[in-house]
C-alpha cells in the first residue's frame, strides 16, 4: 500500500507537529561493524562529525549531504572512539582513540591537524576517555567522562589545564551533562545510577529515587533542567537537575534526544503481513507527558537492503533492551537534527511546523491509499493552511516515500522553485487556487 503525507513549510522555532526526514550519510564508508556510532555539530555554519566504527572519522560541512574522511596520523582520527564539536565553533572539535591510554586530542581546524591536550600526566583523572561535554554558554568548560574511575576531568580553560573531581562512588562509563552554572549531572553507560553536583565537582551526591535506566548508548536526555532516561516500559524523569527521579509507566520505548526543549523517542510499529516491528520515532513538547508520532517517511528514505537493521523479529522478547538508535545531536537552532541507526546509517531531520509559523489545518488525501503496482489512479490532495504571524510561502505534498518527491499545493511564487510558480505567480496565498493537475 502507498501512504500520502502532507506538510506545511515554515521557517521559526517552537511546537511540535511534523518532521521531515533525508538520508544524512553520503560518502560515509559504512564499514562491517556497528556502523554510525557517534554524531556531532556545532557552530554556525555548522560542522558536523561522525565515527563509523571500524573505518574512522568523518567530517560534513553541509549536514550530512556528503562526508570526507579525517584523515592523519593522530590516533583520534584513525580509530576514534568519542568526539564532541564545539556547539560554537564547529572547526574546532575533541576526539578520544579507542585504545586504552591514549589521552584526548583537539582540533581547531575542523581535523586537518590534532594537538594531544589532556592525559593523567597532564592532571586528568584517567587517560581512558569514554565521552566529552563542552557547554554552549561557556565554551572554555570541558568534561570528561572516562570508561572507569569515580572521578571525572575537568577543564575551565578550553583543555589548557586539568583537575580530577571525585564524585565518591565508581561510575563506569561516565556521560557528564552540564544542567547550568557548576550544576553537573553524570550518568553512566554501563550501570545506572546518577552523580549530581550543584558547586561546580566540589561536593557530589547520588540521585534519588528511580534512578535505574538502560544503559549503553544515549542512556540520560537532558534540556534545560530536566533529565529522562528509559528503564522498563517506562521513562525516568528528573525535573529538578538529577536531584530527585520518578518513573512514568507508558511504553517500551527510549527517549534517545532533544531539539531545543522537544524530547524525541525510539518506539516500534508491527508491520503488515509479516511477524516483525519496526522502528518508529515520537515527539513530545510537554515533557513526556504525551508523544506524537514523527516517523514520517523515515523508514522509507532508508535503503531497503538496510531496512533489516531497524527491524525487529517477533520471537524476540518485546520488552527486551533493544535500541537502534546509536546516537543523536541537535543544532542549536533547535529545529534539525541527526539520527545515526547504527548499521542503518545516518539520517537528517527537520521539524517542519513550529509554533509561531503557519498552521495547516485538515490536510487529506482521497483515496487515502491504492494498491502497490495500480496506475492511473487519480489522487485528490488537499489542505487549509492559515499564516498565523507572517506569510505562508509554500504549501507541499511530501510524497518522497512513494517517489515522487515534493508535490506544491500552493507557492507564493516568489521562490524560483520551478513549476509552481509559473502557476502561481503574482497571485497571493489565502485565495482558493482551484484544481490543478499533481502527477499520478
Amino acid at each position: 500500500m502507498l501512504a500520502l503525507l502532507l506538510l506545511l513549510s515554515a521557517r521559526s522555532a517552537g511546537a511540535a507537529s511534523f518532521v521531515r526526514w533525508t538520508a544524512a550519510g553520503q560518502g560515509l564508508d559504512p564499514g562491517t561493524g556497528e556502523g554510525v556510532i557517534e554524531v556531532t555539530a556545532g557552530g554556525d555554519p555548522p560542522v558536523a562529525y561522525a565515527i563509523v566504527e571500524g573505518v574512522g572519522l568523518y567530517r560534513s560541512d553541509d549536514l550530512g549531504d556528503s562526508w570526507v574522511r579525517v584523515k592523519g596520523d593522530a590516533p583520534c582520527a584513525a580509530d576514534p572512539y568519542a568526539v564532541t564539536a564545539s556547539p560554537v565553533a564547529g572547526l574546532t572539535a575533541y576526539a578520544a582513540p579507542r585504545a586504552s591510554g591514549g589521552g584526548l586530542y583537539a582540533t581547531a581546524d575542523g581535523g586537518a591537524s590534532w594537538q594531544k591536550i589532556g592525559s593523567a600526566a597532564e592532571g586528568m583523572a584517567s587517560d581512558d576517555v569514554e565521552w566529552v561535554t563542552v557547554w554552549a554558554e561557556d565554551p572554555d568548560l570541558l568534561l570528561v567522562g572516562h570508561r572507569t574511575g569515580t572521578a571525572i576531568s575537568v577543564s575551565r580553560d578550553g583543555g589548557r589545564s586539568w583537575s580530577a573531581s571525585d564524585m565518591g562512588a565508581e561510575v563506569a562509563g561516565q556521560l557528564p551533562l552540564v544542567v547550568g552554572p557548576g550544576w553537573w549531572v553524570v550518568a553512566s553507560r554501563a550501570q545506572g545510577g546518577i552523580r549530581w553536583t550543584e558547586d561546580g565537582g566540589a561536593t557530589w551526591a547520588a540521585g534519588e529515587g528511580r534512578t535505574d535506566y538502560f544503559g549503553e548508548r544515549l542512556p540520560v536526555i537532558a534540556t534545560g533542567d530536566c533529565l529522562f532516561a528509559s528503564s522498563h516500559h517506562g521513562t525516568n524523569k528528573s525535573t529538578d537537575g538529577g536531584r530527585t527521579w520518578t518513573y512514568q509507566m507508558e511504553r517500551h520505548a527510549r527517549v534517545i534526544g532533544t531539539m531545543g526543549a522537544k524530547l524525541f523517542r525510539e518506539d516500534r510499529r508491527p508491520l503488515r503481513g509479516e511477524n516483525a516491528r519496526m522502528l518508529t520515532i515520537a515527539i513530545s513538547d510537554n515533557y513526556a507527558n504525551s508523544w506524537e508520532d514523527v516517523t514520517g517517511a523515515l523508514t522509507e528514505v532508508v535503503p531497503p537492503a538496510l531496512r533489516p537493521h531497524i527491524t525487529i523479529a517477533n520471537s524476540i522478547d518485546p520488552y527486551a533492551h533493544v535500541r537502534m538508535a546509536t546516537a543523536w545531536c541537535s543544532l542549536p537552532e533547535s529545529r534539525t537534527a541527526l539520527l545515526a541507526l547504527g548499521r542503518a546509517g545516518l539520517y537528517r531531520g527537520v521539524l517542519m511546523r513550529t509554533a509561531r509559523g503557519p498552521l495547516i489545518v485538515r490536510p487529506a488525501a482521497s483515496p487515502m491509499s491504492v494498491l502497490e503496482g495500480e496506475e492511473g489512479v487519480a489522487v485528490t490532495l488537499s489542505a487549509m493552511a492559515s499564516p498565523r504571524s507572517g506569510a505562508i510561502e509554500r504549501v507541499y505534498a511530501d510524497l518522497a516515500s512513494v517517489g515522487l518527491g515534493e508535490v506544491a499545493l500552493l507557492d507564493d511564487g516568489t521562490h524560483g522553485d520551478g513549476a509552481a510558480d509559473l502557476c502561481h505567480a503574482g497571485r497571493r496565498l489565502g485565495r482558493r487556487q482551484g484544481d490543478r493537475h499533481c502527477g499520478r
